[in-house]
């Protein structure tokens, strides 16, 4: 048992608490929050600063480590996705354990408490065994040809059967890539699959992308073709992204990833879904297009954020600190306050573990950031300088 008396106590999902108690027992279940009573329950820590949940990163792609540096900037998506393509194909295995330790290493410095990990290869899960996060693996899920989509869901099972019972600790969910990688037919496949609690998905990060279901042509299907995985008889949807997702969503909770191109009646129709949540990567996105996603719309309109950081294919480091900066640096009308609560409360919410992570509650387990600052803007525009240590 614990006992925690701090300057300020920010809980997320309700006021900050100046001199504030919290009282954790020996897993790190909170079992109390409030003001200071002068009571103490076990061994009493004193800190001059903040105290605050564990962050989360909700979207990253740590076996893509070995691309560091090796993408071109600015080129759009289907020049990356080509180049990443190529890239791994000259795949070295002790590159991917390198870069996948160097991006485990960022991650821990920040404070995070668990991390939304995207792979098609299950090889960063080796290493995330002994580290202090909870682990939620999207299995990212292509083939764009729509005969062959019950056969690439039934592969996707076995794979995760098999690492399920190697990882017990790991939540396992499907997640399609992006809807010009993956056909309607797999994505309703995988949306229907009621075991697994969220998924995820790619969406509006490119004009190529917008371009390719409005019109049926552009890089989207040069590249199809190029690959021999081009469907003749699909027939384009006419519409953008966001909307034709719409003809495809069901009750799942989904992460849409990116949303850089969207409009406001757009906003308005996913602010309405309770289980979408959107994952924004800022640096990525700049990174891959130059672009970023209209966040103050986004929150402005009252849609539920979080962020991530994508990969080191398209990213110097994966620090969630650096990507709550990047949003308060680009959209200053937005508060500390609420940006702290997309690296938290709301990256619960995407990962499924908002009864467990994300906010200072009774019964939950979030992990604690001691700051040394005890000021919300402080803390999100000073990574450089405000130190964090991470307790359970």
């Amino acid at each position: 048992m614990k006992t925690l008396r701090v300057r300020l106590l920010f809980p997320v999902t309700q006021p900050s608490i100046e001199n504030g108690k919290l009282v954790v027992d020996d897993s790190g279940r909170i079992i109390f929050i409030g003001k200071w009573d002068g009571k103490r329950e076990g061994e009493l820590i004193t800190w001059d600063g903040m105290a605050l949940p564990g962050l989360i990163n909700t979207h990253v792609h740590l076996e893509l480590g070995h691309l560091k540096d090796k993408i071109p900037k600015g080129e759009g998506v289907t020049s990356w996705v080509k180049r990443l393509q190529y890239e791994r194909a000259m795949l070295n295995n002790e590159d991917t354990k390198r870069g996948i330790i160097e991006g485990i290493e960022k991650i821990k410095e920040d404070g995070v408490i668990a991390i939304g990990e995207v792979g098609n290869s299950f090889s960063s899960l080796q290493y995330l065994k002994n580290t202090p996060f909870r682990v939620v693996y999207f299995y990212e899920i292509l083939g764009f040809i729509p005969d062959a989509a019950e056969e690439i869901l039934d592969t996707s099972l076995n794979k995760i059967k098999h690492y399920q019972s190697l990882y017990p600790e790991v939540k396992f969910n499907l997640a399609p890539h992006a809807l010009y990688s993956t056909s309607e037919r797999l994505i309703k496949l995988i949306f229907s699959r009621k075991e697994f609690k969220v998924t995820s998905i790619h969406i509006a990060e490119g004009k190529e992308e917008t371009q390719f279901l409005l019109t049926g042509n552009g890089p989207w299907k040069a590249y199809l073709e190029e690959i021999g995985k081009w469907p003749p008889d699909w027939k384009f949807p006419g519409i953008s992204p966001v909307l034709y997702f719409k003809t495809i969503f069901t009750s799942k909770r989904t992460v849409l990833v990116h949303l850089c191109n969207i409009s406001q009646y757009e906003i308005a129709w996913l602010k309405e879904k309770e289980n979408i949540v959107a994952c924004i990567c800022p640096r990525s996105n700049l990174y891959i297009t130059d672009k970023l996603s209209p966040i103050d719309k986004l929150f402005k309109g009252g849609m539920k954020i979080s962020l991530g950081t994508d990969s080191l294919a398209s990213n110097r480091n994966l620090s969630i600190r650096l990507e709550m900066k990047e949003v308060k640096r680009h959209f200053p009308s937005i508060p500390c306050e609420e940006i702290i609560r997309m690296a938290t409360i709301n990256g619960a919410l995407s990962l499924g573990m908002e009864d467990e992570l994300g906010s200072f509650e009774v019964g939950k387990r979030p992990g604690i950031i001691l700051s040394e600052t005890y000021n919300p803007e402080e803390f999100v525009m000073n990574e450089d300088k405000v130190c964090v240590k991470m307790t359970e």
